[in-house]
């Protein structure tokens, strides 16, 4: 019986292996408050010709609103929203936004 498994363990073991080697999705978020406004963002490491994907989302008492789209230039504000952006996250948080927004692109799909 002890071969048995090993005989499945292999092939998990070297599929795992090849999925780690690639760079998975992830996301980053961070929130904060300019009045009575408060803003969340999130930065994915997946995007389109090297800029990342972005979303925000605005709550104000009148409501809430997504904006999506792509941060080519890493300001951390998807590209034509800057106007509409007020503040940003905290100095703390900032970093771990800028790294996934230079860091690299995820593969939509790990190599087989």
């Amino acid at each position: 019986m002890g071969k048995r498994w090993t005989f499945l363990f292999l092939p998990l073991a070297a599929g795992l292996s090849g999925m780690a080697a690639a760079e998975t999705c992830r996301s980053v978020s961070a929130a904060w408050q300019v009045g009575e406004t408060a803003y969340t963002t999130r930065i994915w490491t997946t995007g389109d010709h090297g800029c990342k994907r972005i979303e925000h989302t605005i709550t104000t008492p009148e409501g809430v609103e997504t904006v999506t789209g792509l941060d080519c230039n890493c300001d951390l504000v998807a590209d034509g929203q800057e106007a509409r952006i007020e503040g940003s996250p905290h100095p703390h948080t900032r970093p771990k936004l800028e790294a996934v927004c230079r860091g690299p692109m995820a593969e939509p799909h790990a190599p087989r």
